[in-house]
């Protein structure tokens, strides 16, 4: 009986040993790098891109900064470490229409940002320029998350619908509406705060209700069609 004790305690001393072993192994593997697309998975979507319009900026801004989130899977260290990225061979941006700027993850913290500068450029203004990002390996980090590393950017100078427009407070979509909410109340995304969508609503329809008065006409959108509010 003794003897299986002790061949029992010496098989518990090996498979914990093992186990140390394994988590110090783990422990000491060399941090990996990733976007962070996403925050409260799966009650959020995950977020593959982002656009960025000109059109709904103030004129006098001509370049402006996109920041993409990272996370890092390993240690902090005490000094700041450099994260590598690239432009993507699937990428359809111009040159002259953005800047990558350095990247890296500040000392003592587990995160940081892709920073990329984009510019107002004339060809914005009929075409959406498409730019790929991806992460990739450097003297500081491996590649994380597989299906994180990779990021798409649009760029233009033109207004689209936005995927957060609310067509039950709005109606229907219109190039010419959006540019009304904008200079009307300063939205350019919307939310589902229902007495927020309905004060949004409200103020374009006074802000109709004077241009008619004043021009004796209705506000006619890009197909002719007059600008309403449900």
């Amino acid at each position: 009986m003794k003897t299986y004790i002790h061949v029992a305690i010496g098989l518990l001393c090996t498979l914990n040993f093992a186990c140390k072993k394994d988590e110090l192994l783990s422990f000491n593997e060399k941090p990996k790098i990733y976007i962070y697309k996403n925050t409260l998975a799966p009650v959020s979507p995950v977020k593959d891109s982002v656009t960025y319009s000109f059109a709904i900026k103030p004129a006098t801004i001509a370049i402006d900064t996109v920041f993409v989130p990272l996370r890092i899977i390993g240690k902090a260290e005490n000094r700041d470490r450099k994260v590598n990225y690239e432009v993507m061979s699937t990428s359809t941006a111009i040159p002259e229409s953005y800047t990558l700027l350095p990247a890296t993850i500040k000392a003592n913290s587990f995160e940081g940002r892709l920073a990329i500068l984009v510019k107002k450029v004339p060809a914005l203004k009929t075409k959406e320029e498409k730019l790929w990002l991806k992460v990739t390996a450097s003297a500081d980090f491996d590649l994380g998350v597989a299906d994180q590393l990779s990021y798409l950017v649009k760029i233009n100078d033109f207004l689209s619908k936005p995927p957060t427009w609310p067509d039950n407070f709005f109606g229907a979509y219109s190039n010419i509406k959006y540019d009304l909410i904008i200079k009307t109340t300063g939205y350019v995304a919307f939310n589902t705060q229902i007495n927020e969508m309905r004060f949004v609503a409200q103020a374009c329809k006074n802000a109709l209700q004077i241009y008619e008065a004043q021009n004796g006409s209705p506000l006619l959108d890009e197909l002719g069609n007059r600008v309403v509010f449900p």
